[in-house]
């Protein structure tokens, strides 16, 4: 995902072409609401909404702000700098800062940039590399889902630097720089907003399900078993789930009703895929249902609409 300014939003929300003519144009327009309402997006930033100020600073992870070009000047104490420390953290924020589509807008500009420049940018704002060498940076890029690295028509032949090494370049899109602030804090916040979202839904009477499924082929049970533990616990310490059912082998397309038929209940579970069947059919509560990716549920797209029913 590529960010667009606010500006750009509400250009797009009233059907303008995004130029500096327009903005004002846009601007003009928003005027009269601006002082009870705010453009925001939920999922994509090119599909701009309107939604009342307190209904958006009471549920920010579900709406989400644009940037904007007032930029705090404000200088923050260093130990209270925010910067990200996991893997996922890291691999988001170089998807989301490095674009190799053409971005429409005001907050990325063309380059050509190198390895060596991204890993010494990425320093400014992550722990996650801190005492780790420039091949440590090279591997983890080679071995994880980064989308500028699998595309080879944005590489560029390998030049030399100023140092007379040949690096390997790509041309692509990049935010800017006074933005990434913004971004980084938006990502480590992530997991508290989603929290407070998860607490507010059971303040309104929902009950907080998760569902956590591996597939066939493990040979090692105790792998199996720790991985499916694993699953368990970040249901219930990330996703504050009430219940969690587990489904210990199952293929993705596999329809709902021919999982776990012989299966004993795994440990640390509530349940296997035949209990939660029989926990949202009888449940009187309203049911949100939690798992951690969109394959951790199914990919049969029919038996899923059976199953949403």
């Amino acid at each position: 995902m590529v960010f667009i300014s606010r500006n750009h939003a509400l250009c797009i929300y009233y059907q303008l072409k995004f130029n500096q003519e327009n903005v004002a144009k846009a601007l003009e327009k928003f005027q009269p609401l601006s002082d009870e309402h705010e453009v925001c997006y939920l999922n994509d930033p090119t599909i701009p909404v309107l939604v009342s100020k307190p209904r958006l600073y009471g549920n920010s992870f579900v709406f989400k702000e644009y940037l904007t070009e007032e930029v705090s000047e404000e200088i923050v104490p260093y130990e209270f700098v925010v910067k990200l420390e996991t893997k996922a953290e890291v691999l988001q924020f170089m998807n989301e800062t490095y674009s190799v589509e053409p971005v429409n807008g005001d907050l990325y500009i063309l380059k050509s940039i190198s390895l060596s420049e991204i890993f010494t940018e990425l320093l400014k704002h992550s722990t996650y590399f801190n005492n780790k060498t420039f091949n440590s940076f090279n591997s983890f890029c080679g071995k994880n889902d980064l989308k500028f690295l699998s595309s080879n028509e944005h590489s560029l032949k390998r030049v030399k630097n100023k140092d007379g090494i040949y690096e390997r370049r790509w041309n692509l899109y990049v935010l800017n720089d006074k933005y990434k602030d913004n971004i980084v804090q938006d990502i480590v916040q992530y997991g508290d907003k989603f929290k407070e979202f998860i607490q507010g839904q059971k303040s309104n009477g929902f009950k907080i399900v998760g569902y956590a499924r591996k597939s066939p082929g493990d040979k090692d049970k105790e792998k199996r078993a720790r991985l499916l533990r694993t699953m368990i616990d970040k249901l219930r310490s990330r996703s504050l789930v009430d219940k969690v059912f587990v489904s210990q082998s199952s293929l993705a397309n596999e329809p709902f009703k021919k999982r776990d038929i012989n299966d004993d209940v795994f440990e640390g579970a509530d349940g296997s895929t035949r209990d939660l069947l029989n926990f949202l059919n009888f449940s009187e509560m309203q049911v949100i249902l939690v798992t951690l990716d969109y394959a951790g549920l199914s990919t049969n797209i029919e038996d899923l609409k059976e199953f949403l029913r």
